[in-house]
């Protein structure tokens, strides 16, 4: 039934877990056989607070930003998120 659901229609999981809001999308891929199974897409993660926003990893120790070619610049990053820096 998830199957055919997800053939036409977006299909996730919700999993909530503390103050983090967890959505899973499911894809369906075709295997070398030719059947369809469903697959766990990368999630998206949001905290709970005065605002809901985008999950964050806030680094111990801040790092520098560099440039596309791996040059310093005068940026520093504090917190990583999905969503960027």
């Amino acid at each position: 039934m998830l199957t055919r659901l997800a053939a036409h229609e977006q299909v996730t999981i919700h999993a909530q877990f503390e103050n983090q809001q967890m959505n899973f999308p499911l894809h369906l891929v075709e295997d070398e056989f030719h059947a369809l199974h469903l697959e766990l897409g990368a999630p998206s993660i949001f905290e709970e607070g005065p605002r809901i926003r985008p999950w964050r990893l806030v680094l111990e120790d801040p790092i520098p930003l560099e440039t596309e070619k791996g040059a310093l610049t005068a940026l520093w990053v504090h917190e990583l998120s999905f969503k960027g820096v």
